[in-house]
């Protein structure tokens, strides 16, 4: 008699093999959890995770009272934030973008998986001149979680990150300010009067990010902790008169 579950035994055991060579188990699994949204993972997006709600929430909270608020989620990778955004708001014309044609697709997937077709993806390089040159004009909201793991913390990161996870998506480079200058340089011509830049920074350097939205002549910059009392989230407004 043949064994009827041999196939799901080898399928069983390739995944835990996976996961003994230290593979993340959302990567082995094809999917996380976010902000109540079952998410498909690959090595092509970084896993979501509780820090990146955390800034989903201090989004939302930018949000109450308007209307249709236009959005776009800037390096969305997986989707996860503005896919949050739009369950949470479904009257919010929710736009996201990324360099990665890979991370896209992810993207895409999720979104038709969420039952959330209305949200808009694009290609867009946050640290070109041009970006966001596919989003609305007049966003109330723009937020972004960029790569901000400096090159110099690599080796402590557990090799589960590391080894797996994607660089380009973690690590910021030489310069661990550049993708918050770029997003700081964009938001005053990008953003409606009143429209918000919501940014997850590393918590090392949340004082400069806050420093650098002022000096691009944001108003009302706050920096706010995450749930593990870390300073991971940095906000600002773009005034009624700029």
């Amino acid at each position: 008699m043949a064994w009827p579950f041999r196939e799901e035994t080898r399928q069983f055991r390739a995944l835990l093999a996976r996961r003994a060579e230290g593979e993340p188990l959302a990567y082995v699994l094809g999917h996380a959890d976010f902000f109540g949204l079952r998410l498909k993972v690959s090595p092509a997006v970084l896993i979501p995770r509780p820090e990146t709600e955390t800034v989903t929430e201090a989004a939302l909270r930018r949000l109450e009272g308007a209307r249709r608020p236009r959005v776009l989620d800037a390096g969305t990778g997986s989707g996860c934030i503005a896919l949050a955004l739009a369950a949470e708001r479904p009257g919010a014309d929710v736009h996201a973008c990324d360099v990665s044609r890979e991370a896209l697709a992810v993207a895409r997937d999720n979104a038709d998986a969420c039952g959330l077709p209305g949200v808009r993806f694009f290609r867009s390089d946050v640290l070109a001149d041009a970006f966001p040159e596919h989003a609305p004009a007049g966003l109330d909201l723009l937020v972004s979680n960029p790569p901000y793991v400096p090159e110099t913390e690599r080796a402590t990161l557990p090799a589960s990150v590391r080894g797996h996870e994607p660089g380009e998506a973690l690590f910021s480079g030489d310069d661990p300010l550049r993708f918050y200058r770029a997003l700081g340089q964009a938001a005053p011509r990008t953003l409606a009067a009143g429209g918000h830049l919501v940014l997850e920074t590393h918590a090392g350097h949340a004082q400069d990010v806050a420093a650098l939205l002022r000096e691009k002549g944001l108003e009302d910059v706050a920096v706010e902790r995450d749930a593990f009392g870390k300073e991971r989230i940095v906000a600002g407004r773009r005034g009624s008169g700029s």
